[in-house]
């Protein structure tokens, strides 16, 4: 899909639905082929289709953002109006009803109802490797 394709349908999706950013579109598409990507060379599949779940797009948009934006992947999505997997959803559906993306019959948005903690999904590899501190008591000077 064109740039230009891109970015006429979010101006459309714009007008009637702004609780995201144009760059939350922009990012969820690529995300997207970043995840049937993915999953394609994990099952050897035809490069140019692969039907995504609702899951496996969290997963992949939440990988993907971890890649892009490290630590800030959460505070970068949030800004741009993504705070929870429906918000995903309602960006892929916008992005449907514009026919950038597809769906199946059976994909509805209730699939990205998950109960999930999308900023624990986002920060908990970083906090790990110890790349996110709790803040710490400031040094009292005298």
């Amino acid at each position: 899909m064109s740039n230009k394709k891109l970015r006429n349908a979010v101006k459309e999706i714009l007008e009637y639905d702004q609780r995201y950013s144009s760059d939350a579109y922009e990012f969820i598409t690529r995300a997207v082929n970043y995840t049937c990507e993915k999953l394609n060379k994990a099952k050897n599949k035809n490069p140019k289709y692969h039907h995504v779940s609702g899951l496996e797009l969290v997963e992949g948009v939440s990988e993907y953002a971890r890649e892009q934006f490290g630590p800030m992947a959460y505070e970068v999505l949030r800004n741009w109006g993504i705070e929870d997997s429906l918000a995903i959803g309602n960006v892929v559906f916008n992005l449907v009803d514009q026919e950038l993306l597809y769906t199946s019959e059976q994909d509805s948005i209730e699939d990205f109802r998950l109960d999930l903690d999308f900023q624990k999904i986002l920060l908990d590899p970083f906090q790990a490797q110890g790349c996110v501190q709790k803040a710490k008591k400031p040094p009292i000077i005298i």
